[in-house]
């Protein structure tokens, strides 16, 4: 709280901390991704998080120089890591991460060629239409829950809605801004994060009145425009954090059992849903952002159509 209060006066100072090893080299790899891929953010910050261990690891047990680096050092990290790992998945996550950045280091020719194609993780097999998120009686339960007055649970309506209706990502409804509604089209337009570019979506009548119920009753008087703020000063946009535990707490709460706990369940259950209803697995892709769309205009001319098709499924009608 104290931290809080000095950051937001201005007045909190830091002490330097110690520059990383391989710093130049992480800095260009982050720069890279951000102008060249143009990676989300939290995408951006998972990567750099475990290049930055790998680094460090080799840093610390063998020297700092890239073209040293062998395959070897790459196995014997994995064998490190193993212990700490519960499931292929995170294998199979870490060996995608490091695979890529070795890539660009070869191009860059920090270190020797081959590396990355030696990278191997564990065979996953994916299924994105799998259920891995609760149940649809259970996500109605669940948005039952914010019918309340209070604050915190008038907030969570809109929010929930947003993740379970129409299947946002967390750093999409995160980067929602007051702006991005036109009241009179009734349409928002979201800032997609995997693909890029821009998406809008028709305004269904149970968010368009949790979120005017959100900006008039329960939203604070923040300088910032985006939709959802923080309850506490400076009332800046809420943490990723924050949004998570609003799903993962209420699903706890109900006692709703999902192989996922967070804002990615009501995602996968809403493609579930979407798919039990016969809406096509094109149609769905396209609603879940997984195409490519570089411009409002375009992607609505051509699927505008699709979207609305979806998004006007009652999924809610049993509120």
């Amino acid at each position: 709280m104290a931290k809080r209060w000095l950051r937001f006066y201005g007045k909190l100072i830091l002490a330097s901390r110690p520059r990383l090893a391989f710093a130049d080299e992480l800095e260009e790899y982050e720069e890279f991704m951000k102008s060249e891929r143009g990676l989300a953010p939290d995408t951006i910050r998972g990567r750099l998080s475990e290049a930055t261990a790998f680094l460090k690891w080799f840093s610390k047990h063998n020297q700092r120089n890239l073209s040293a680096i062998s395959l070897r050092d790459v196995d014997k990290y994995f064998a490190m890591k193993t212990a700490g790992w519960t499931t292929k998945v995170s294998h199979a996550s870490c060996a995608a991460v490091l695979r890529a950045f070795f890539r660009y280091a070869e191009n860059r020719r920090w270190c020797a060629a081959g590396i990355a194609g030696g990278i191997k993780g564990p065979p996953i097999r994916t299924d994105y239409f799998k259920s891995r998120g609760p149940k649809w009686s259970d996500v109605l339960r669940l948005l039952r829950t914010t019918r309340r007055t209070n604050p915190v649970d008038v907030r969570a309506r809109p929010i929930l809605l947003l993740f379970s209706l129409y299947g946002l990502r967390r750093s999409e409804v995160r980067r929602l801004l007051l702006k991005d509604f036109d009241w009179r089209t009734r349409t928002f337009t979201v800032h997609r994060s995997k693909r890029g570019g821009l998406q809008q979506f028709p305004i269904h009548r149970e968010l368009a009145d949790a979120i005017l119920s959100y900006i008039r009753k329960a939203r604070p008087r923040s300088a910032r425009r985006h939709l959802f703020v923080s309850f506490h000063p400076p009332y800046g946009p809420m943490h990723p954090v924050s949004l998570s535990r609003i799903v993962k707490l209420r699903m706890t709460r109900l006692g709703i059992r999902s192989a996922q706990m967070g804002p990615h369940s009501l995602r996968r259950a809403c493609a579930t849903e979407l798919l039990k209803q016969g809406i096509s697995l094109t149609e769905i892709a396209d609603f879940l952002g997984h195409r490519d769309c570089q411009s409002v205009g375009l992607y609505a001319k051509f699927d505008m159509q699709y979207l609305r098709n979806v998004a006007v499924l009652d999924l809610c009608g049993a509120l």
